[in-house]
């Protein structure tokens, strides 16, 4: 009878094992092709919250405390896939790379949990792995690897990067740079510590470059202009163009936030009459879009996303290439409803 049983125990020894070191085995990552971007530079300044990718977009609900969702273009098929609370969210053919930074539910084990870091899961929000537990600020997925802001437990911050399949994780600088803006293999990013000047680092041979001595913040690349925050005059748009290295200012209000799409910035101003506004990207046909003041600015090809400042619902919406007229996100709503 005692040798049956050790024989029952070993076997179920046997199994226990066998499925850890299958769990363990890395699972091959397809690659991405050059040119692949996780998400817009504009996004990710503005927390991630929003992420298109190949006609679906990927959003953070702020009416189900952030947690992962899906939709159409259009806000159908609007559906809950994860209950990981995620920002700084980045996508490619098959999967989608998110920063999970608060209590997430785990509902197989019925209790909650603590998970921070960057994680990779399918695009329906299954088989989450997580790519790494540190604290980080902000990533970028280009190409095969993700470019991430590392913070060390003295709150310095450095440029790190790991590959999507979670391997060869490597500092490429000791000091602090957003990756967010990311054209043709190059980082577009204003200095920190010495100036705030805009730079290039080449993601294959790390080398930086001096691009322009403009004292700026938060440069985004599009269509070889520089759109950025003019330190010089009281964080005024602007725009520089690569080709012609000149400068434009687009508006002279004082800025607190923007994004970027094809034809407009969409900004929010910092005054007495603060609003949320948008301007042609030449710097024509400003318009107030609504009145007070207003944060995660986040473009997708049909809608441009805001929310009040420190209030995160209701989150409202505009037409992208429409007439500015707001509405309320109430899709949102009422799929968090739903899920509950």
């Amino acid at each position: 009878m005692k040798r049956k049983s050790f024989s029952i125990f070993f076997f179920i020894l046997f199994i226990i094992l066998a499925i850890l070191i299958f769990l363990s085995i890395p699972k091959k990552i397809t690659k991405n092709p050059k040119g692949t971007l996780g998400n817009t530079a504009g996004n990710l300044n503005n927390n991630g919250l929003f992420c298109e990718n190949n006609g679906i977009v990927f959003f953070a609900n702020a009416y189900d405390n952030g947690d992962l969702y899906s939709m159409n273009l259009d806000e159908s098929n609007i559906k809950k896939i994860s209950s990981a609370i995620v920002t700084s969210l980045n996508a490619d053919s098959n999967y989608l790379y998110y920063h999970q930074n608060d209590s997430s539910s785990a509902s197989d084990l019925g209790s909650y949990f603590r998970y921070y870091g960057i994680y990779r899961c399918k695009k329906n929000g299954k088989e989450a792995v997580c790519l790494n537990r540190d604290s980080i600020k902000t990533f970028l997925l280009i190409d095969n690897s993700i470019y991430f802001q590392l913070k060390d437990d003295h709150e310095k911050l450095s440029l790190n990067r790991m590959g999507t399949d979670k391997k060869k994780e490597e500092k490429i600088v000791d000091y602090e740079i957003n990756p967010n803006s990311s054209n043709n293999g190059l980082i577009y990013f204003n200095g920190i510590e010495d100036d705030h000047y805009l730079y290039t680092l080449d993601t294959i041979s790390k080398q930086v470059e001096q691009v322009y001595k403009g004292n700026l913040w938060n440069p985004i690349f599009q269509d070889n202009f520089i759109y950025y925050m003019n330190l010089d005059d009281n964080y005024s748009l602007c725009r520089y163009d690569l080709f012609t290295n000149t400068m434009q200012v687009l508006s002279t209000d004082r800025v607190d936030y923007f994004n970027v799409c094809k034809e407009y910035v969409y900004y929010q101003t910092n005054a007495t009459d603060a609003a949320f506004k948008r301007v042609k990207i030449d710097g024509t046909e400003d318009k107030i879009i609504k009145n007070g003041v207003f944060e995660n600015i986040n473009i997708t090809s049909k809608y441009v996303y805001f929310n009040g400042f420190g209030a995160p619902t209701p989150v409202y919406k505009v037409n992208t290439y429409g007439d500015g007229s707001v509405n309320t996100f109430d899709a949102a709503k009422e799929a968090a409803l739903l899920s509950k």
